[in-house]
């Protein structure tokens, strides 16, 4: 199946009441193990790649490939998302090599300064049927997977300041600060259901939640039935991956034939272990069997 237009995913989740993961991924093997989960469940799935990397223009033509590639093989609905991009340049590039989703990271800016690069990559990309992801308020950080500090009220998404942003940008999706935080996945994030509510109510988009490793399990029921269409998954599956990659280097070398063997062995371990944490995310969002939907 040809890659999927995101907003044709995230609206239908959004008319029948699911939602639908956007699962990070950094090489080969952890592409695979996101399409091999959906192609197991038939759901629907965005992978991508992020621009917070660093990495070059060059390199995006790789990412590019490998999603291409490993969507085009299958017959599940995929969309390809360059996520949290840096840089005008690096959207246009990935743009350019096929990925047909694309989120510029605008944070620290001020709204109007935010508005304005967003509308510009809005223009460009619609003109090619791309689809755009934008971000309103700031998302804390959990560096060393724990939060620490205390979420400033400023930082949270304003539902007047969404409702005015998505109608001067046109974004297909807006990401939301409600108490979710990057990179946490030892604890669980204070949500404010309330003000997701309030931005439901200001905005008429498929809202999408940043920082899904720590969103607490029980809550994500009512944040899709409150406008959540997306959840994007990172820091938990690079976890379960390198976790899978012990898990075979624990068993020694010795064990096999060859250094080659050994290796192959090291990443199906890693394959495997990533996949199962991608179908329990799918199984919590409701999108497993979806894919007949877009038949």
């Amino acid at each position: 199946m040809v890659l999927v237009p995101m907003d044709n995913l995230l609206n239908n989740a959004k008319k029948n009441g699911y939602a639908v993961g956007y699962f990070e991924s950094w090489n080969l093997e952890s592409t695979q193990a996101v399409i091999d989960a959906a192609v197991e469940t038939q759901s629907p799935v965005i992978t991508g790649f992020g621009g917070y990397y660093g990495i070059s223009l060059d390199s995006i033509k790789f990412y590019a490939a490998i999603g291409k590639a490993a969507a085009n093989k299958v017959q599940v609905p995929v969309s390809l998302l360059f996520n949290e991009a840096k840089s005008f340049d690096q959207i246009m590039e990935a743009i350019r090599r096929g990925f047909n989703a694309v989120f510029l990271d605008t944070s620290g800016l001020p709204l109007n300064k935010r508005i304005e690069k967003t509308r510009k990559v809005v223009e460009i990309a619609h003109s090619v049927r791309v689809s755009v992801e934008a971000e309103l308020g700031e998302l804390p950080s959990a560096e060393k997977g724990v939060f620490e500090g205390k979420l400033d009220e400023t930082m949270l998404t304003d539902p007047e300041e969404a409702a005015s942003f998505v109608a001067k940008t046109g974004v297909d999706a807006l990401a939301v600060s409600i108490g979710n935080i990057h990179l946490l996945y030892k604890e669980k994030a204070k949500i404010d259901l309330d003000r997701l509510n309030g931005i439901r109510e200001a905005v008429d988009v498929p809202l999408v939640i940043h920082g899904g490793s720590g969103f607490p399990d029980h809550l994500v029921g009512e944040a899709i039935r409150l406008g959540v269409c997306k959840f994007n998954v990172g820091t938990i599956l690079v976890k379960s991956y390198l976790n899978g990659m012990k898990k075979a280097t624990d068993i020694g070398m010795e064990q096999y034939k060859e250094a080659y063997v050994f290796l192959d062995a090291i990443y199906r371990s890693a394959r495997s272990e990533m996949k199962n944490i991608v179908k329990k995310k799918m199984e919590q969002y409701g999108c497993i069997g979806r894919a007949r939907e877009f038949e």
